[in-house]
């Protein structure tokens, strides 16, 4: 990988930090199914997650993931996920 995608992976990476540190500074109440500061559907805040490869750079935050172009960290591509269905008891939804 160059230099300048190994840049743009840091500034992501910073990036992503930067947006985190509120939520993850937060005391209590941001345990998730992952453990404590996992966040999860139930409306807490999760880490955002970043994956490289020779396509692009891939960050997830929330429901929304993102693809960039690893040399100019434009946004390419952007999708979100489904909101999981909540769970049911009996055939009846909780609640």
């Amino acid at each position: 990988m160059s230099k300048t995608a190994w840049i743009a992976v840091a500034l992501v990476v910073l990036v992503a930090l930067v947006l985190a540190l509120p939520a993850l500074s937060q005391p209590g109440g941001n345990d998730g199914p992952g453990g404590p500061g996992m966040g999860g559907p139930m409306g807490m805040p999760m880490a955002p997650i970043m994956v490289v490869n020779d396509k692009g750079v891939y960050v997830m935050m929330g429901p929304n993931v993102l693809r960039l172009d690893p040399e100019t960290l434009k946004v390419l591509a952007k999708a979100e996920l489904p909101r999981p269905e909540p769970p049911t008891r009996g055939g009846a939804p909780n609640q």
